[in-house]
């Protein structure tokens, strides 16, 4: 869900409750990708920042629904 700022044009985005609702569902995702993608990893710590970087490089605007 998104609602207009006081800044025209921005936007602040919220989780709708479907959205708050796979919360448990990515922690258990995420606890998979741990147990079977931790080969090659490294300490650094992944930022929000760059993981939404990465997926919005490889987002492919053409495929998402109207």
């Amino acid at each position: 869900m998104r609602k207009p700022t006081a800044i025209q044009g921005r936007f602040d985005y919220y989780l709708t409750p479907s959205g708050k609702a796979l919360g448990p569902v990515l922690t258990e995702i995420g606890k998979w990708g741990m147990r079977f993608a931790s080969d090659g990893m490294t300490e650094k710590q992944n930022t929000v920042y760059g993981l939404m970087r990465d997926f919005t490089v490889a987002l492919d605007l053409d495929e998402l629904p109207g």
